[in-house]
């Protein structure tokens, strides 16, 4: 950014009191809090109150989610069977595709989520936890950055994850994302940036970075076919980064607090989204109307 046009920059599209507004409209409005306290009562296992491990600690985490040989499986299958369910080119250059085999997700969230996930996932929710929606998203190289792959934080509630499960690797398609750490996010939100307007979202926040003196350092890891990052994507600022050398197969997954074990909620669903189009319930009770607890 330039002197001038970060002058008009913050005149225009920076307010501090926004980021209180989304949490108080989520947690607050839409009631997700209480959904949350409502969760937490119903957790029968044991859980540790002091857990320090990377997600905890900072909101991300970078994982291994499936062994190589699953994710090359796995994007073999969806590119043999896949469908192109919706095109998002003018958002974010990407694809959202959909798979006729309806166990599909099924099959493969046992393979993800196994009990040692299983475990971290409910030590940090402290509850049960439950898939919201999932995408199969393929992106393809493109000239310049939309949306997705400028910075920003997702609008929800400010408890909820989002795993980002890369089923080919960065150098195989020259694709990645970055992320600011949940201390450093939360001096960019009191500049005002956070949940600006999306033309205002920018690829590079340096300038504004010295501007409010924050220590400006983003984060990425060398995806390898199966790796995953963990994050809070309502908390953590974070890029895409545009491939370009072939198209970057992700599967994105949001999860939940829920009254349910994640497999129980997703029978209860049929292995379907609870959500379309990445839209939040607008009374997070009727999450439980859905999971008929």
């Amino acid at each position: 950014m330039s002197p001038r046009f970060l002058d008009t920059f913050r005149k225009k599209s920076l307010d501090p009191s926004r980021s209180d507004t989304v949490f108080a409209t989520y947690d607050e409005e839409r009631g997700y809090r209480a959904y949350h306290e409502h969760c937490h009562t119903l957790l029968k296992k044991t859980i540790n109150n002091d857990a320090n491990d990377t997600l905890s600690l900072q909101g991300i985490e970078h994982i291994q989610a499936i062994d190589t040989t699953v994710a090359s499986d796995t994007l073999s299958t969806i590119i043999s069977e896949s469908n192109v369910l919706a095109q998002k080119e003018t958002i974010d250059y990407s694809e959202m595709l959909a798979m006729p085999n309806t166990h599909f997700i099924e099959n493969l969230c046992v393979k993800i989520f196994t009990p040692a996930f299983e475990q971290k996932l409910v030590q940090y929710f402290k509850s049960e936890y439950c898939i919201y929606w999932h995408t199969i998203l393929r992106a393809s190289p493109s000239p310049q950055a939309r949306r997705s792959f400028l910075w920003h934080c997702d609008k929800g509630p400010s408890c909820h994850i989002k795993l980002l499960l890369y089923l080919n690797g960065t150098d195989e398609h020259g694709g990645n994302t970055k992320f600011l750490d949940r201390h450093t996010t939360k001096r960019f939100a009191e500049t005002g940036y956070l949940f600006g307007p999306v033309d205002a979202r920018q690829p590079d926040l340096s300038s504004l970075a010295k501007a409010a003196n924050i220590e400006y350092h983003p984060q990425q890891w060398d995806m390898q076919p199966g790796d995953g990052i963990l994050f809070e994507p309502s908390q953590i600022l974070h890029c895409g980064i545009l491939p370009t050398k072939g198209p970057r197969y992700v599967i994105a997954f949001c999860l939940l607090p829920s009254p349910l074990p994640w497999h129980e909620a997703l029978q209860r669903t049929q292995g379907k989204s609870m959500s379309q189009g990445y839209a939040w319930h607008a009374n997070a009770d009727d999450i439980r109307k859905v999971l008929h607890s």
